[in-house]
């Protein structure tokens, strides 16, 4: 499906629009434009602009960069600014006839920017549920419930004891093994949506745990019946064939093998079915025992094998479909406690403003409270707007996509499609674009972050054919270089450096032998350790004026390392303080679950209760005091010196409660001497702003 290149002054400002805009192509920016226009082409009030986007720092963010760009529209107007570097506002000014009128919209438009229509998806139905009580059926009064777990912990050990307490101690046992107890059972519903549209595949209501007992149990008493019959030739074969393997550990060793004869006594004396089978009794399945042989071996020809391995994978189905229904149950009823429960308490999630304006919508006034939000919103614009999931894409689609005249601008670049832990769907995306008219796809086609040089390496890496999985949907669409990342190359020995780099770690080296794949840990430790060598190097050239960006030399700053999961970034870290590197890590993490918190945390235990000796050690041990081991030792073998210390955390404990925390924290960190300590080390004016 070919897109057209974005042209911020030619693009129509009604009907549904779509706009794929790559990073570093200036989206920010066009937004702000295409606002301009909305109010000089359209003049539109900015109460009647709606632009959406997804968190609150980037609401703000975005007001700013409007009403910047208002303003630089104004100086030009008034004749106090020319904008020599910024065309198309240039090229959208030229066109204006009537200055002095468009002169006085946009000091309207600045005078009134506190009331322009910025909000997040979620702060948008907020405010049409509260604007519009009676045609959406909510509470007029509610009260906005930032974190449910709370409520859903509540909740999931009520239907913990409903549905567990009455059973058998066997079915007890069984859940308690599964989930431990209900926060084992809510942590595994978590990632689990909440909304009542979700279907599962394949229909677990097929799978009735009812009919798949009985089934399990039919095949049970034929086992039972036939153990008498059989017990010796299965003992004698577990014992001695020799096509088993004879692992202790995962076949048939002989600690195993009395485990499997004596769980299988255990279970043919039984009065009914267990829901745990006995360790080791596995073995007795044929389909086990295939898995357990040596080389090319044959199964034993004995029946029973056969007829324990029906039971066994019976058994397996049984319990399986007893896990889903308790999954299932355990969903449906959180989620009708919850809705029912905040009902009562006039509360509401996050969620809920999605799914109660959706709810709206859709329903027998959903006709009405679309036109009053339209009278009052001519035009939005959905900022990153991949990552919104199905139920906000028909919220905005039934609102404004639907009419013509109104205005439906959606941008976005479904290739950092990122948010999928939280409803992101890029079939969403795909959907929108399917549902946009062909003249409404757009492309923004200039990257203005990157080189020219790294422009060309990413068009040739992802040019080949099928280059993303759904490459029928998103194409690939590659773009050109504006030009400004090059007035300041990165040039190392005078050369501009490659803009792209791959490296294949050497397998006949460091695989294991035997091995055609590298083990997962050796390998990121390697990696890790490359890319400290190759910071080392870069940083090196820098302080001799080797590496330049510009007429910079390169530094620190100027470096960074992208990794997926917090494991690598600490294999990272780890191979960087090794070269005496330090770093920043940035993270979503609260700065209470850092090393500094928890040292922080030590030394405030042991100023509360000085005279607790174990707590004043693990105190002396931080950053704040510095001491090793040795030190420590020492300090506890002379009696007097250890007294000293204990007599002075009791007076920084009376600073504390006699001039407070902050003067207290001062006296400490001079006493000690903690500046001069952590700035010696490679990442100590990191951890000393930690502190």
């Amino acid at each position: 499906m070919t897109m057209q290149t974005f042209d911020p002054l030619a693009f129509p400002l009604t009907g549904q629009q779509l706009i794929e805009a790559s990073a570093g192509t200036g989206k920010t920016y066009s937004i702000a434009l295409l606002y301009l226009r909305l109010i000089l082409e359209r003049r539109l009030e900015v109460d009647a602009i709606l632009v959406v986007t997804f968190t609150v720092s980037a609401t703000e963010e975005l007001r700013g960069r409007i009403r910047t760009r208002l303003r630089e529209a104004l100086d030009v107007l008034e004749g106090r600014n020319v904008p020599g570097d910024d065309p198309a506002l240039t090229r959208l000014l030229a066109g204006i006839e009537d200055r002095r009128q468009t002169a006085t919209l946009l000091i309207d438009a600045l005078t009134r920017m506190d009331e322009a229509a910025i909000y997040t998806i979620h702060g948008f139905c907020q405010r049409m549920l509260q604007d519009h009580a009676f045609e959406s059926g909510s509470p007029f009064e509610a009260e906005l419930l930032e974190n449910e777990q709370p409520l859903r912990q509540q909740i999931i050990e009520d239907f913990w004891r409903r549905r567990f307490y009455p059973v058998s101690p066997a079915e007890a046992a069984w859940a308690a093994k599964q989930w431990g107890d209900p926060a084992g059972l809510l942590r595994v519903l978590h990632p689990l949506p909440a909304r009542a549209e979700m279907a599962w595949v394949p229909d677990p209501a097929a799978d009735d745990p009812a009919r798949r007992r009985r089934e399990a149990e039919d095949r049970f008493q034929a086992v039972q019946q036939a153990w008498p019959r059989y017990r010796a030739e299965v003992a004698d074969i577990l014992a001695h064939d020799p096509c088993l393997k004879r692992d202790k550990n995962k076949s048939y060793g002989r600690e195993r093998v009395h485990l499997a004869l004596t769980g299988m006594d255990t279970l043919a004396a039984a009065g009914e079915m267990a829901w745990e089978l006995p360790d080791c009794v596995s073995l007795l399945a044929a389909s086990v025992m295939a898995g357990l042989l040596k080389g090319k071996k044959i199964l034993p020809p004995l029946p029973f094998f056969q007829l324990f391995d029906a039971f066994y994978l019976a058994h397996g189905v049984f319990l399986r479909a007893s896990r889903v229904r308790v999954l299932l149950d355990a969903w449906d009823f959180i989620r009708s406690e919850l809705e029912r429960r905040k009902r009562d308490q006039a509360r509401m999630s996050f969620d809920d403003l999605l799914s109660g304006l959706d709810r709206a919508l859709a329903g027998s006034g959903g006709g009405a409270l679309v036109r009053r939000i339209r009278n009052r919103f001519a035009v939005a614009l959905v900022d990153e707007f991949q990552d919104t999931d199905p139920l906000q894409y028909r919220i905005f689609r039934r609102i404004f996509g639907l009419d013509p005249a109104a205005g439906l601008f959606m941008i976005g670049d479904p290739k950092q499609a990122v948010y999928s832990f939280r409803g992101a769907d890029i079939f969403t995306y795909i959907q929108a674009k399917k549902d946009t008219p062909a003249a409404g796809h757009h492309t923004m086609s200039t990257n203005y972050r990157a080189t020219g040089a790294m422009v060309q390496a990413v068009n040739r890496l992802f040019a080949g054919r099928d280059s993303f999985i759904f490459a029928g949907d998103i194409p690939f669409a590659p773009v050109q270089a504006g030009g400004r990342a090059d007035e300041k190359p990165l040039l190392l020995d005078g050369a501009p450096a490659p803009p792209l780099t791959a490296l294949v770690l050497p397998a006949a080296q460091l695989a294991a032998a035997g091995k055609e794949t590298i083990a997962k840990d050796r390998a990121e430790g390697t990696a890790a350790a490359w890319c400290a060598a190759e910071i080392a190097r870069l940083l090196a050239m820098g302080r001799r004026q080797a590496a330049t960006i510009g007429d910079e030399p390169l530094g620190a700053r100027d470096l960074a390392v992208l990794v997926r999961t917090h494991h690598e970034a600490a294999v990272m870290r780890q191979a960087l303080r090794e070269r005496d590197i330090a770093s920043v890590y940035y993270s979503q993490d609260s700065v209470l679950a850092t090393d500094e918190a928890r040292q922080m945390q030590e030394v405030l235990a042991a100023l509360l209760a000085p005279g607790d000796e174990p707590q004043v050690r693990n105190a002396l041990v931080t950053d704040l005091f510095g001491l090793d081991g040795r030190e420590l030792d020492q300090l506890a073998r002379h009696e007097l010196e250890w007294a000293r210390l204990l007599g002075t955390m009791r007076n920084y404990q009376e600073t504390w409660q006699q001039r407070g925390p902050n003067v207290m924290f001062l006296t400490l960190v001079a006493e000690r001497r903690v500046v001069r300590r952590l700035l010696a080390r490679p990442d100590g004016a990191r951890r000393l702003r930690s502190e």
